[in-house]
């Protein structure tokens, strides 16, 4: 009971604030590529992403989605 209480409020402190798309540039499997969300400033220092996205890095073709629980919904792109 006491978890889901505090799961609750962190989503209700973490969605007052201003949110913004950040992205993350990564390798996978030997590829360039990009991860971007829309999280807040907080968020994205625990991931060590950057402000902006990933069109803007020069990644533009789109592979996929991915939700992570309690944080935002993630997309993933390949670099030319």
């Amino acid at each position: 009971m006491i978890i889901r209480l505090l799961q609750f409020l962190v989503i209700i402190f973490m969605s007052n604030t201003t949110k913004m798309f950040y992205y993350k540039e990564i390798i996978i499997n030997g590829e360039n590529g990009c991860v971007q969300a829309f999280v807040n400033s907080k968020m994205a220092q625990r991931y060590n992403a950057r402000l902006g996205n990933c069109l803007q890095n020069g990644c533009s073709n789109y592979r996929g989605s991915l939700t992570i629980p309690y944080c935002c919904r993630i997309q993933g792109f390949s670099c030319d």
